[in-house]
């Protein structure tokens, strides 16, 4: 058997130069590679084109995949599954040759020419001839099987006389590939099915739920409304305590303060009074030393005797004694002053902030209950929230 071949160039020109050539053409050869980082559905559609033009011309497809020498990255290995579930499945007859299959078991090099190209990319021309003889007989019952087509009319299909073992191996192609349609017809028939029985028992499930829902709203409702109410009651107890215990605390300690301030007022009344009978009978001891300076001096000036300055030197002396008592008398009625006033300030101060201590103390502790009591009522509005969504 003889043919004409006719090349259309690479995808997307080999789609303009399709539709001059399909006319003439009984089986269309669709070679196709696939790089490492190919983009696999992108390359999948465009094969699917191409398959769909031809086969509107009538023409016959025989989709040719090349692998690359050595293992396939995940994108050509998902390539080659999009291929093979699409040929298994496509109305539209479609013949998918396995280059890599057809060159299985060939050493790499006949006839000193190696079969593929240094990069391992694509089968080298030794490598093509090759291919194309062991494509030949597969090609071969497409071409006496396939009615050309000529200005619109289908015309006799040539004559040929293929191999009869390859017409036998497509024969079995063809058989189990309607076998494997049928039973996935079957079984999505079946899945049908099942998924129709498990939407009427979805819908049965359903209705079961809202019966239970409209029953047991009620009960549900009333249960969550004592429960809660029984919570919010005793929270609520507990916050009325916490405030009398405040309350009673507040008054505890003013009464405290009050206690204290008077028991500063007459600690300090005392010490006033101690001061004041001090500076008095230091104001006496000063009065009876002036006394004694105005009878020494009355005496020095009626006697006009001749050791006036002597008495001079011992008044001196007297006066000076005088003033160093009442400065000294004067500091150390100071310094018991001062003294009993530290003493009154530091217990007033320790005092208030024990207080003080106490009394935060409370205030935390009822902002903690205001705090629970508040998440509790938060949570009752939710669950009122809820049911009544339900």
């Amino acid at each position: 058997h003889s043919c004409k071949v006719h090349l259309c160039g690479p995808a997307p020109r080999a789609l303009s130069n399709l539709a001059t050539e399909l006319g003439q053409q009984d089986v269309v050869l669709l070679l196709t590679f696939a790089a490492a980082d190919c983009l696999p559905h992108a390359v999948f559609a465009e094969i699917r084109r191409l398959h769909a033009i031809c086969h509107s011309h009538r023409s016959r497809t025989v989709v040719l995949w090349l692998p690359p020498q050595g293992a396939l990255s995940p994108e050509q290995a998902e390539f080659v599954e999009l291929l093979t579930s699409w040929a298994r499945s496509s109305p539209d007859p479609v013949v998918l040759a396995d280059g890599g299959e057809l060159l299985l078991g060939e050493a790499a090099v006949t006839n000193g020419k190696p079969l593929w190209e240094p990069s391992g990319f694509r089968p080298s021309t030794a490598g093509l001839q090759l291919l194309g003889r062991r494509l030949a007989p597969v090609v071969a019952p497409l071409l006496s099987r396939a009615p050309a087509v000529t200005d619109g009319k289908p015309k006799e299909a040539r004559s040929s006389e293929p191999d009869g073992m390859w017409q036998q191996k497509f024969k079995e192609a063809e058989r189990r590939r309607a076998e494997e349609a049928s039973r996935w017809h079957q079984q999505i028939v079946d899945a049908h099915m099942q998924l129709q029985a498990a939407r009427e028992e979805a819908q049965r499930q359903q209705q079961l739920l809202i019966e239970f829902q409209t029953k047991g709203t009620a009960q549900a409702e009333a249960a969550s409304e004592a429960a809660w109410g029984k919570r919010v009651l005793a929270l609520d107890a507990g916050l009325t305590n916490m405030k009398e215990e405040l309350k009673e605390a507040q008054e505890a300690n003013e009464r405290e303060m009050a206690t204290l301030h008077t028991d500063h007022a007459r600690e300090l009344g005392r010490a006033l009074t101690k001061c004041a009978d001090y500076l008095a009978e230091r104001d006496a001891e000063i009065q009876h030393g002036a006394r004694l300076k105005e009878e020494l001096e009355t005496h020095l000036a009626a006697g006009n005797q001749p050791g006036q300055s002597g008495n001079d030197s011992e008044l001196q002396r007297m006066q000076e004694a005088a003033q160093a008592n009442e400065s000294a008398a004067l500091a150390e009625v100071r310094a018991d002053c001062e003294s009993v006033l530290v003493q009154l300030c530091k217990l007033h101060t320790e005092q208030l902030e024990r207080h003080e201590a106490k009394f935060e103390a409370a205030q935390a502790s009822l902002a903690q209950r205001d705090e629970e009591l508040r998440l509790v009522h938060g949570e009752r509005e939710q669950l009122l929230q809820e049911l009544s969504a339900s």
